[in-house]
């Protein structure tokens, strides 16, 4: 695969291996259809990852013409001297960033990890080395490990069900672009579609350090799970139909940090079970119907299609509560950067998102629904504005469970949200009825470029029926 724009990158003066990735070139998206995107919808990205070893200096060479170089998320501060087409800057700290070229096409993505090893144990370990491995699915079992090493392509998918301490870990890459056909396996909450990563009512679940490539559905799935630890992984390749990022259904006490996302559809996600499949909520005469005490925290988010951070839409659950988002980065949202969106029954409260940064350009791609295999995709150098938060309570024929039983939002707050972008970003509030409302929504500490702001208007909120103490701090 030839990188859309190509150059060569080093560390410390010695060049380092570009990893290749397949990613969306704009948000053309369809209804599931049974077959996959056109390539010509794509482009090939490149992403290096090392080790951060004290102050480190990256240069790189490019083999093109641009005119500015932009290194995200702004929060890290990094300004790139450029000269004869050398680009150059130093970290010294473990971050995920992104040096685009002229805006997003062409992106590289660095991923500088901490130096911490991860021991590999020393009973009940898959472990793959440096090279290839096609391996299918790989079943996991209570107590066992799936260790893929630095310098490691593992094509394949990592499934397991009612297993406890189970583990992946490694600084290798998880490939799932083999997977190209579906299937109809009861194994499977998506029967259709399988993903590289799912875990089924599982306790003590790791997730360390690896990179995961070219989802074909949901990249990271923890469904019914309690104690979930997944720290420090990178999700980014996402081209394909639905390809979401990290989303947990139902799960109890689970922590997400440090990670990296680029997906073409929903991105840190909080969802409960859909329609078609809340009857697998009960399983050994257990119900799974609450999500509770989740943290995403310290993450960066490249979101292509969807939501960026969010809780929704699916949300056949009694209970979403106590969650929180705290200290990301959102550095490109399609839809909406932080939602709440309740098409089912669940009762959704104490969310919090805190510390968060939203940045947006002078222009974005507008979304667009590719209606047949003739449709052309026109949103080309759009005024798109993407929404920076959203609380809504709706029935919707293609994805609500039960006409007459719907879902609640109270009690949420969005603390310190700072928004870099030439114009604030709308926001919508919206209930369903007088029972099925949203409220009591706080927002602590709006920003706007560095200047808070204090006026709904100058928020550019938008309070609709069934929205109510709505409020501006």
């Amino acid at each position: 695969m030839d990188l859309i724009k190509p150059y060569k990158v080093y560390i410390n003066e010695k060049p380092i291996l570009i990893e290749r990735a397949r990613v969306s070139r704009f948000p053309f998206n369809r209804h599931w259809p049974g077959y996959q995107r056109a390539l010509d919808q794509t482009e090939i990205t490149g992403f290096v990852s090392f080790d951060i070893t004290g102050e480190m200096n990256i240069k790189i060479e490019c083999d093109f013409d641009f005119n500015e170089v932009t290194v995200r998320p702004l929060s890290l501060n990094i300004k790139p001297k450029t000269e004869d087409k050398v680009i150059s800057f130093t970290i010294d700290k473990p971050c995920q960033a992104v040096v685009e070229f002229d805006g997003i096409s062409g992106a590289l993505h660095l991923f500088a990890d901490p130096k911490e090893n991860y021991p590999i144990p020393s009973n009940d370990v898959i472990y793959f080395g440096p090279g290839e491995h096609d391996v299918g699915r790989i079943d996991l079992q209570s107590g066992q490990t799936v260790y893929i090493d630095k310098g490691a392509t593992v094509y394949g998918e990592v499934f397991a069900i009612d297993a406890e301490n189970v583990k992946i870990l490694g600084k290798g890459i998880l490939d799932h672009s083999k997977q190209t056909s579906f299937q109809i396996d009861n194994d499977f909450i998506d029967p259709l579609r399988p993903s590289p990563i799912v875990f089924r009512y599982c306790k003590n679940v790791e997730i360390k350090g690896i990179t995961v490539r070219d989802p074909f559905f949901l990249a990271v799935r923890p469904i019914a799970c309690e104690n979930v630890v997944i720290d420090n992984i990178k999700v980014i390749g996402c081209w394909r139909y639905n390809s979401d990022g990290i989303d947990l259904i139902n799960t109890r006490h689970a922590k997400i940090k440090n990670c990296f996302v680029r997906s073409f559809d929903d991105s840190l996600c909080l969802k409960g079970f859909c329609g078609p499949f809340a009857c697998e909520m009960y399983h050994n005469g257990k119900t799974y119907d609450i999500m509770e005490d989740v943290v995403f925290s310290n993450c960066v988010v490249f979101n292509e299609w969807g939501k960026a951070l969010e809780v929704g839409i699916d949300l056949c659950a009694s209970e979403i509560k106590n969650c929180r988002f705290e200290n990301c980065d959102v550095i490109h949202a399609c839809g909406v950067a932080m939602d709440i969106s309740n098409v089912d029954y669940a009762e959704v409260h104490d969310i919090t998102f805190e510390n968060i940064r939203v940045e947006h350009g002078i222009t974005a791609h507008r979304p667009q629904i590719q209606d047949n295999e003739d449709s052309v995709y026109e949103g080309e150098n759009s005024d798109h504005m993407p929404l920076l938060m959203q609380c809504n309570v709706f029935f919707s024929e293609e994805y609500s469970t039960i006409k007459d039983k719907h879902g609640k939002i109270h009690d949420v707050n969005f603390k310190d949200i700072k928004v870099y972008s030439p114009r604030m970003l709308p926001s919508v509030f919206s209930g369903k009825d007088k029972e099925y409302k949203v409220s009591r929504v706080n927002i602590e500490n709006l920003y706007l470029n560095g200047n808070k702001i204090t006026d709904m208007k100058e928020a550019n909120f938008t309070v609709k029926n069934y929205a109510e103490e709505i409020n501006l701090k």
